[in-house]
């Protein structure tokens, strides 16, 4: 039997039983972490279940029993369910960010200043100098927020001014600080469907 994985960016729809009735809740998985996963209400005003209550997850790929570890008005914590792979790593949802970064090639390239078009858990589209020697397979170092990360370069596309270029880059190894804040970013701008790519 081939294993069913759960991603975040997965529309996600919650059924239980309270006090003889069949209640649901219905969000997306905004990231999976050591506590279980996160989904966020696609409306404000859901009423979430209590915490340690019983529960049946839905979604695109399957369906599994489970229970609820902490709930917020914001978001609900559902505990891991057997038989299932999670990984944040989702297809193709970005999010628009605007944000200044720096990066350099590796192994002890010069620091060029970043301009962050898009994110996702995976990667990020950067506008920046045109780097001779950068292409794709190309190891690169991130730097934002005063945090490291190594990622490779997937594309690189012309931009009008001859200077500059855009840059995909697939993240590889994130420390834990700078992980925690492409999740919180990539979070909060898919609050707003304008932010989606």
């Amino acid at each position: 039997m081939q294993e069913q994985t759960l991603t975040a960016g997965m529309l996600l729809d919650v059924a239980w039983r309270s006090d003889g009735r069949e209640e649901s809740w219905v969000g997306r998985v905004s990231r999976i972490d050591h506590a279980g996963i996160v989904g966020e209400p696609l409306a404000s005003r859901m009423v979430a279940p209590s915490p340690g209550t019983p529960v049946r997850l839905t979604t695109a790929v399957g369906s599994w029993p489970t229970s609820v570890v902490s709930a917020r008005a914001d978001h609900v914590v559902f505990g891991r369910p057997g038989g299932v792979r999670l990984t944040n790593r989702r297809a193709g949802l970005r999010v628009r960010v605007r944000a200044s970064a720096q990066w350099r090639p590796l192994p002890d390239g010069p620091v060029f200043a970043a301009f962050i078009e898009d994110l996702s858990l995976h990667g990020v589209r950067i506008l920046s100098e045109r780097v001779d020697g950068v292409g794709v397979g190309s190891t690169v170092i991130g730097i934002f927020a005063g945090h490291e990360g190594v990622g490779e370069v997937r594309s690189v596309q012309p931009h009008e001014n001859h200077r500059l270029a855009h840059y995909g880059v697939q993240f590889r190894a994130l420390p834990p600080g700078l992980e925690r804040i492409v999740t919180d970013v990539v979070a909060q701008a898919r609050r707003d469907p304008a932010n989606w790519r």
